[in-house]
């Protein structure tokens, strides 16, 4: 691509040289990578590489990259020099006739067979629809080359030629074999002997160089007397006098269409349909007028000529008509058109101004002499005046009226000389873009300028366009400003590098940027991806078409839109037009896409100008790239040989590939061969068993792999020219990874029932101390447990309490209280009797604590003369006699609120229990008083000394924490005081949560 401000040169390995009725012409030369410039024999091999056959060896060729064969004196080697014919036989083998005999070629090295006579001097091969191999020689006539073993001697010569000369070899339809000699054409018959054909019609004597059976199975000769037409009847001859470049013909090949292509002493012909007519691209060149030797019409359907000393010609269909250097155009680098109303083309070019083409010829090229500001135009516009301007990378502005060119520059007061585009602005005004903003020319002079500083999103201007809302759209390389009533709004996130802008008929914005291609529905910006290759999403250049097709210029070649369908459906159909098309280069220039009134649409690229009629049909469907892995290569060598592998015959891959685990690296060179455009292939690779995702599509011809665990992998990879589809064949090689002696299921298996015993010893022996350990901390826990029972138990029948009940009997009694006596008595006595019974369990149904919790109450109001009240409310949905709890639970806090709450009051004491659930797993117990607080009672007992311990809160709390640590369950007891509204002192509460017991 040619960018706004510089060229990025680009080489190409064909050189473009020229274009006639839709063909385009390339020429391959030892520059280019071929051996030698002789070509005397061209063959393409099942696997899709053409095969040249020079005077110096061979070379072949992938599309891309020659591969380069001399004779050496080495094993191995191609045994010699002048290679005259070349085929590829039914097993993959390649055979070459040589100056010194015979070889073929297994994909690794050559077999020579120079010493055998009767294959001296081998100027033709032939394999027959049995598998046998026919050698024409010059000198020792025709030999057979059959199970291993030639024949020579029992072919029977009904002639007397001096020498036995078979230039050609041809076998028919019909399995019948032809020979094409110095002195006729001749037959192989069924007894043996060779026989002479057509004499008295053909001309005699008659030198065959080349036979040919076209589709119909009509024979074609060529000869030194021209060409000869056989229908199966008659004879039709074709010489100078009919069109053909010279009477010798050396060579013949048929392409898709039937057409017979002939290589001759001084150039080639063609003959369709009983016309002939020689191909010559241009009239003034004289590259084509060469000895063509060798022809072939590959599986592409490209056509290769071998010459005699001009290297290879390769010719392929084409859309495009060059107009180039060599059609009188000044640079190869076309920039930008304009049309005249005379329909002249002005075709601005990166370096040598402007040449005028009339559509035959260019009639008039203008130069910084005839007043161009530069001739390094980089943009070129017609104004709604008619008047032309021209822009130059370095010199300023030109503009051309009425014959008169006027230049503008930063001495007229132009920001910059380094100008890129013009434009119209909303009132007219012609607005220049710069690399330091816009310049506005009000009539000759120049007014604002507008830069960064005014609201443009950049300096560097690449495009200016007003669309027909009055909206001035700006191209930059950081994103579109679009200028409306003196302001600009900026979009700095739907692309960069804006090249260009088109208004469609509905007033809809298309913005060529480097991300793709934009569009803009007067709401929101969508960015389309042409193509996975990030180059074709490099959009350059714009065009409409007439018939509804927009045409867009890219890095990548040219694509063709459908707008029609993107209008209904918002689905994206695109044409793809490459060199196989006839670009003379994939790279569009800047601003180069151009459709002229007739409808003809132009490109201009690194290599010249092409245009194509408005709705030209692409050609048939692309052959797919044939895909080759010609290369693994591992930590062992490649030296399969020596390391005991077979090979796979052609490829020289080896065969049933195992690596070892200790060198478990792996690399693959793979090639598509496109014949066609191999700067077009995609590659789609992956390696079954490590991954199943295809790698993303990409030109990179090489994957390598390390780390690979032991088992059996197959690589596959895919070659497109189409980065959408896929679907296609795949190659594929399958190796594997051996495992390390430990990683066999033999050691596998022995491991795991060593780890398997080992595992029960430890597990029985671990299993035995945790047993052990258990059973220890399950009596520890008992210990405890019995030891704490034991506490409160004590703590209920403390001898402080047990003798404050025997003072208040012996009170009773005093009284002769008999009743009383006896009440307080049997009550003492049931709760000593149910605290020994409790003692013995570890928990007790909820409905018994509550039973005895209550007894004590009884106990503990009588004893302090009715100076308190209580209740024990259990709620409804707490079944008491299925919920457990530790006995003696609930006691302790009971006690310290009569001890230290309620005691000291006068009268009117309460203490309330209440038992509810919260939620399904705990039970909530609350015990409040109306005592004199928490507060109070501590400073009442630091005043007066105790001569009694209580323990029993205490007792409880460590009774808790080992009922937790034994279940694993928690447990919750907050103690808070009490307070009235006006902050005086309520009472107390104790709140506690415990776990349900399962």
């Amino acid at each position: 691509m040619l960018t706004i401000c510089c060229l990025l040169g680009a080489a190409s390995l064909h050189a473009q040289l020229s274009q006639t009725d839709g063909y385009s012409v390339d020429i391959i030369t030892t520059r280019d990578g071929l051996i030698q410039s002789q070509v005397r024999a061209i063959m393409e091999d099942s696997r899709g590489y053409l095969w040249f056959g020079t005077h110096r060896g061979l070379s072949r060729f992938d599309g891309r990259d020659f591969t380069n064969y001399e004779p050496e004196e080495v094993e191995g080697a191609l045994g010699g020099n002048f290679v005259s014919a070349i085929l590829e036989d039914e097993n993959g083998y390649v055979w070459f006739a040589t100056d010194q005999g015979v070889s073929y070629f297994d994909g690794r090295k050559f077999t020579n067979y120079n010493t055998v006579d009767s294959l001296q001097k081998v100027l033709s091969i032939l394999e027959d629809r049995k598998g046998r191999l026919w050698f024409g020689t010059q000198y020792r006539g025709l030999t057979l080359y059959e199970n291993g073993d030639y024949h020579h001697k029992p072919f029977r010569w009904n002639d007397d030629a001096p020498k036995r000369t078979v230039h050609a070899i041809l076998e028919d339809h019909t399995g019948r074999v032809w020979l094409g000699r110095d002195v006729g054409l001749f037959a192989l018959e069924a007894d043996g002997t060779i026989y002479p054909q057509f004499e008295g019609i053909l001309p005699s004597p008659l030198k065959i160089y080349c036979m040919l059976e076209d589709s119909s199975h009509h024979m074609w000769l060529g000869t030194d007397q021209g060409a000869f037409f056989y229908d199966g009847k008659t004879f039709q001859q074709f010489d100078e006098s009919d069109g053909i470049p010279d009477n010798t013909v050396f060579c013949m090949t048929a392409d898709r269409e039937g057409t017979i292509w002939m290589g001759t002493s001084e150039g080639i012909a063609r003959v369709a349909n009983g016309e002939v007519a020689p191909f010559r691209p241009q009239a003034t060149d004289r590259q084509l007028d060469l000895q063509v030797q060798s022809a072939i019409t590959d599986s592409e359907g490209n056509l290769w000529f071998g010459t005699e000393g001009g290297g290879v010609v390769r010719v392929t269909r084409s859309l495009f008509s060059t107009v180039d250097m060599q059609a009188g155009l000044g640079s190869q680098l076309a920039k930008s058109f304009l049309q005249t109303s005379d329909g002249d083309i002005w075709i601005s070019t990166y370096d040598k101004g402007i040449g005028i083409y009339d559509g035959s010829r260019f009639v008039q090229h203008v130069t910084e002499a005839d007043g161009l500001a530069g001739e390094d135009i980089g943009f070129s516009m017609i104004d709604s005046q008619g008047n032309f301007w021209f822009t130059s990378y370095t010199k300023g502005l030109t503009k051309y009226h009425n014959g008169q060119f006027q230049v503008f520059d930063e001495q007229s007061g132009l920001a910059s000389n380094h100008t890129f585009c013009v434009g119209e602005g909303p009132a007219g005004q012609i607005w220049v873009g710069t690399d330091f903003g816009i310049s506005i020319l009000d009539g000759d002079q120049v007014g604002k300028h507008y830069t960064v500083d005014d609201g443009l999103i950049d300096n560097a201007i690449y495009q200016i366009k007003k669309n027909s809302k009055g909206e001035v759209w700006i191209g930059t390389p950081n994103g579109v400003s679009i200028f409306q009533d003196g302001t600009f709004t900026n979009h700095d996130t739907i692309g960069k590098n804006i090249i260009t802008f088109l208004e469609d008929e509905v007033g809809r914005m298309w913005i060529a940027s480097s991300q793709g291609l934009i569009h803009y529905n007067g709401e929101q910006f969508t960015t389309i991806r042409l193509d996975q290759r990030p180059s074709a999403n490099n959009v350059v250049g714009m065009a409409f078409g007439r018939d509804g097709f927009l045409w867009l210029g890219t890095e990548a070649g040219v694509y063709r839109m459908n707008l029609l369908v993107y209008h209904l459906s918002g689905k994206v159909v695109l044409e793809h037009f490459t060199r196989s098309d006839g670009l003379p280069s994939m790279e569009t220039n800047a601003n180069a896409i151009f459709s002229d009134a007739e409808g003809n649409i132009w490109v201009g690229t690194t290599d010249g100008a092409v245009y194509c009629p408005e709705g030209v049909q692409k050609l048939n469907s692309r052959t797919l790239p044939r895909t080759n892995i010609i290369e693994v290569r591992s930590s062992l060598g490649q030296d399969w040989d020596k390391l005991g592998f077979s090979v796979e015959r052609g490829t020289n891959l080896p065969q049933h590939l195992k690596i070892p685990f200790e060198r478990n690296r792996i690399a693959f060179k793979f090639i598509g061969i496109d014949l066609e455009n191999p700067a077009e292939v995609l590659y789609r690779y992956r390696l079954i068993g490590y991954e199943e995702a295809w790698s993303a599509p990409s030109q990179t011809t090489d994957a390598s792999y390390s780390n690979l665990s032991p088992k059996t992998y197959t690589f596959e990879v895919k070659a497109a020219n189409d980065a959408e589809n896929w679907e296609i064949p795949s190659t594929t090689f399958t190796f594997q990874i051996s495992p390390a002696f430990w990683q066999t299921s033999v050691f596998q298996v022995l491991m795991a029932l060593l780890l398997l015993s080992i595992g029960v010893i430890i597990y029985k022996v671990l299993n035995a101390r945790t047993k052990r350990r258990r059973e220890e901390e399950q009596m520890k826990f008992k210990a405890e447990k019995l030891a704490l029972e034991h506490q409160a138990l004590y703590a209920m029948m403390n001898p402080h309490f047990t003798f404050n009940a025997l003072q208040s009997i012996q009170y009773f009694i005093l009284r002769q209280d008999k009743i009383s006596a006896n009440k307080f008595l049997s009550r003492f006595a049931k709760l000593i009797r149910q605290n020994l019974e409790s003692s013995k369990s570890e928990f007790i149904s909820l409905h018994e604590e509550v039973s005895r919790l209550d007894l004590y109450l009884s106990l503990e109001m009588m004893r302090f003369k009715d100076k308190f009240t209580y209740e024990v409310v259990v709620d409804a949905s707490v079944d008491q006699h299925e919920t457990k709890v530790p006995p003696m639970i609930f006691q302790p806090y009971v006690e310290n609120s009569i001890k230290h709450g309620i005691n000291p009051l006068d009268a009117g004491g309460l203490i309330r229990v209440h038992i509810s659930k919260r939620d399904e797993d705990y039970l909530l117990i609350t015990i409040a008083d109306n005592g004199i607080g928490i507060s109070a009672s501590k400073k009442r007992r630091a005043d007066r000394p105790q001569d009694h311990v209580s323990r029993g809160m205490q007792i409880t709390h460590d009774r808790l924490a080992l009922f937790a640590k034994m279940t694993g369950k928690q447990y919750d007891v907050r103690t808070e005081e009490l307070r009235h509204p006006d902050g005086s002192v309520a009472g107390t509460e104790v709140t506690m949560l415990l776990p349900l017991h399962e």
